[in-house]
This record gives structure tokens, sequence and C-alpha cells, in this order.
């Protein structure tokens, strides 16, 4: 009887594995505004204003899109709607206020282990720029090239204060600005390189020669 018993405690706890846990798509699929949200109800209950208020208090919004609180709101919604967050008891004013789920959980966790596991194709809008630099005259993408690595220096200054300021934290709670001023630091340095070249005339095109490349390379076969 007992072993019977044991046998469906494990079903009816293999079931609810089944029933919370995410699909391949639902993981794939979901902004990384979804996953802070998740996060912060991981740590306790809030509501969408307290919510919004601490993402900005902790400069998420140079992760995310959070500069209207609206964009929180509409997402929070989504998670509700699929069963991630429920409506926690009481209100705060007419403030409702929303805790994670267990499927959320699951969710969020799953998210977490594979954007951290495993390199993602993203499409930057630079890197689509940068591949029709062409198409302006090398003297413009000077100008425009310098003027952006003046806007990261400045970044990469802001970044180096942050953690400064961090360093009392553990370091892993300041992992992500560090990671933010690297990569930064990376492209100032590929900006530099490039722009050197452009200098030097080392790196220069004719706008109308590549668009006859391209209209040759292009021609229908006769």
């Amino acid at each position: 009887m007992a072993k019977r018993n044991d046998e469906a405690e494990t079903e009816t706890t293999e079931y609810a594995k089944r029933k919370t846990a995410p699909t391949e798509s639902q993981t794939k699929n979901q902004p990384a505004l979804a996953a802070l949200i998740l996060a912060l109800l991981e740590e306790h209950p809030m509501h969408v204003y307290g919510m919004h208020k601490l993402m900005l208090e902790r400069r998420l919004d140079h992760l995310v899109n959070i500069e209207r609180r609206n964009s929180v709101q509409q997402v929070l919604n989504r998670l509700h709607r699929e069963g991630h967050v429920e409506t926690a008891d009481g209100k705060t004013g007419r403030r409702i206020v929303y805790r994670i789920t267990d499927t959320g959980r699951a969710l969020f966790y799953d998210w977490l282990r594979t954007e951290i596991s495993r390199p993602r194709t993203e499409y930057p809008r630079f890197t689509a720029a940068v591949s029709l630099l062409g198409l302006l005259l090398p003297t413009e993408a000077i100008d425009l090239l310098a003027a952006r690595r003046a806007d990261l220096h400045d970044a990469s200054a802001h970044l180096k204060e942050e953690l400064t300021q961090g360093k009392f934290l553990p370091e892993v709670l300041t992992l992500e600005v560090d990671f933010r001023l690297t990569t930064t630091q990376v492209e100032i340095d590929w900006l530099d390189r490039v722009i050197a070249r452009l200098d030097s005339k080392q790196l220069t095109w004719e706008r109308e020669d590549l668009l006859a490349l391209s209209t040759a390379t292009h021609l229908p076969k006769e």
C-alpha cells in the first residue's frame, strides 16, 4: 500500500512538472522585459507603479525600453493572461498587486539559463547600418562615426562611474555594467581603427562604383 502511494505521489509530482515546464517556444519568444518583470516578482509581490519605479532606480532602462510605464503594464498583462503572474490578495490603494506563479517561475529560470548558456543571433540596428555605409561619402562617414565614438566615450565614462559607485556591492550585481563597459570599449576600439583608415585613405570608396557593381552582379543572364 505504501509503495502504491509512493508511485501515485511520484506521478503527481511528474505531472506538476510537466504542467509548469515551459515549452522551448515559450522560452525563446519571451522578451527581456518579461524576464525582468518576473525577476522582480520573484523578489516579492508588487504593483506596476512600484515595479516601474524600481526598474528606473536600478537603471534597467539601459537594458530594455521602459520609458513609459505602459510598456511594463502591457507585458505584465500578457504574463497575467498566460498564467505566469497572478493578482495577490489585497490592493495598495487602487493599484493591483501582482505575484509570480509556479509557471512564471519555471519560465523565468528556463529563460535565464537558456540566455546565459546559448548565444543567440541578434539583429542590432548599427550592424545593419554599417552594411550600408558605402552609400555615404567617405568624408561623411568619418564625421558620423566620430560622432558615434564621442557618444560612446561619454557612455563609457558613465559606466565606469557606475562601477565605482557600486564597488561596495557583491560583484555579481555589477557584472552587467562591466559587460556593457567592455563591449562599449570594444566598439570604440573598432571605431578608432575604421576612422584612422578613412582618414589615411587606406579605406575609401566611390559610391557610384559600388552601385554599379551591385547592379552588374544582379543583372539577369541571357
